[in-house]
């Protein structure tokens, strides 16, 4: 008995409910790889090339809609994937855009699923059966994927570090705060700063407060209370519980420490 071969599309959307309304609908008839960001949409088309995709324009940093688009259509082996944008901008300069780059198609939000059903079997209908056609080498990929992942984790650092330093001295700073002003998930920065720096990104705030407190009782520039101020501990003892846990010393018996060490 022949069975008629599933279909795999790719969604890239970050609104989570949008994502998940748009999977349940297509699920029944197509296999779905679901994402939220680009940088691990392009990850995923190494394990499995799909027939179709659907993008989001306005994505995460570092990669938005366009940016997939062109990287996929500059290589030979992703250009004859079918690609539809779906976005909530109606601008006719950002659908012209769009289809100057190479989308099949373009989808207003909202719409009805009606119409991306029936986008989407006309453009799988008119692609090449040919498998031969979006083979490519683990080699290859794994390459694209290594450039893609070395341009974004340089990107990253130097916006990561920036927005460390506007935090340091601010109290109260919470995870979403760091999401915001990376422009991206929780779940994403915390994997990515995980994956960069080994830790979570509230450990990594808190070790450049305490390193900037080190600096600062090592210069004697003003007492453990101030520091613990003006790097934005609203408690005192909890400053110097965390300063302790990592060098070993209470603020005052370091400050005491290298005061002496200048004096002998």
């Amino acid at each position: 008995m022949n069975y008629k071969k599933r279909r795999t599309i790719m969604v890239i959307e970050d609104d989570t409910d949008f994502l998940h309304c748009v999977k349940q609908m297509l699920s029944d008839e197509y296999d779905i790889i679901a994402t939220g960001d680009g940088v691990n949409a392009l990850e995923s088309i190494n394990v499995r090339i799909p027939d179709l995709i659907l993008i989001d324009i306005l994505l995460p940093f570092p990669l938005d809609g366009f940016s997939i688009l062109r990287i996929l259509k500059c290589n030979p082996n992703y250009a004859n994937i079918p690609i539809i944008f779906m976005s909530g901008l109606s601008d006719e300069k950002k659908i012209t855009e769009g289809l100057e780059l190479g989308a099949n198609d373009y989808l207003v939000k909202p719409f009805s699923f009606k119409h991306l059903y029936l986008k989407i079997n006309n453009l799988l209908s008119f692609k090449s059966t040919d498998s031969s056609d979006y083979q490519i080498t683990n080699e290859l990929m794994s390459k694209i994927t290594n450039d893609i992942n070395g341009r974004f984790e340089l990107e990253f650092k130097n916006k990561f570090d920036k927005v460390v330093e506007s935090l340091v001295d601010e109290p109260s700073v919470s995870i979403n705060v760091f999401s915001e002003k990376m422009s991206m998930s929780v779940s994403t920065l915390e994997r990515w700063v995980s994956k960069i720096y080994g830790i979570t990104p509230m450990k990594y705030l808190q070790d450049i407060k305490l390193v900037k407190a080190e600096m600062l009782l090592r210069q004697k520039q003003i007492n453990v209370k101030d520091v613990s101020f003006v790097l934005g501990y609203n408690s005192v003892p909890y400053f110097c519980f965390c300063f302790k846990k990592k060098y070993g010393m209470s603020p005052k018996a370091f400050s005491e420490y290298h005061k002496m060490k200048v004096l002998a």
